[in-house]
């Protein structure tokens, strides 16, 4: 039997956050898709019945990662989403976040707080995972763009 990555699905209009994530979590051998919008994460969601986890941005154009979660939960019950927000405080009691959603990230996105929401939900021990040096700098390299 072979050993697949684990995918996780990143909906949020601002691809550098995404690529933020992607860059993170591949170095942990995770497959990371991308959704820039509502209706592309449901589509992902029906053609990908292997993702295990959603970090979905809350403020998205058009259809709201509320709204979005909602019409993926029609037909994935099971799939935990964690949403990621720059407003967490306000939506931190949200009825809808705490309804659908399985938790929530902070952003700016910091690593640490990335992996330890992942491995709530994603046994990434299971794929002998482990940070060489040479990417250990390079994500320091692509947090410096990003954030300074």
């Amino acid at each position: 039997m072979k050993n697949e990555s684990p995918k996780i699905l990143v909906v949020d209009d601002d691809y550098n956050n995404f690529y933020l994530i992607k860059e993170i979590l591949s170095s942990f051998n995770i497959n990371v898709l991308y959704a820039g919008c509502g209706i592309e994460a449901f589509e992902q969601c029906v053609k990908n019945h292997d993702i295990l986890l959603i970090l979905m941005d809350i403020k998205l154009k058009g259809i709201n990662g509320f709204e979005t979660a909602l019409h993926i939960k029609s037909i994935r019950k099971e799939i935990p989403i964690v949403f990621q927000t720059a407003y967490a405080k306000d939506f931190a009691k949200d009825d809808l976040m705490t309804k659908i959603g399985n938790g929530y990230i902070e952003k700016p996105i910091k690593t640490d707080t990335l992996l330890q929401e992942v491995k709530k939900y994603i046994n990434i021990n299971a794929y002998n995972f482990s940070l060489k040096k040479e990417q250990k700098f390079k994500l320091h390299n692509i947090f410096s763009f990003l954030f300074y």
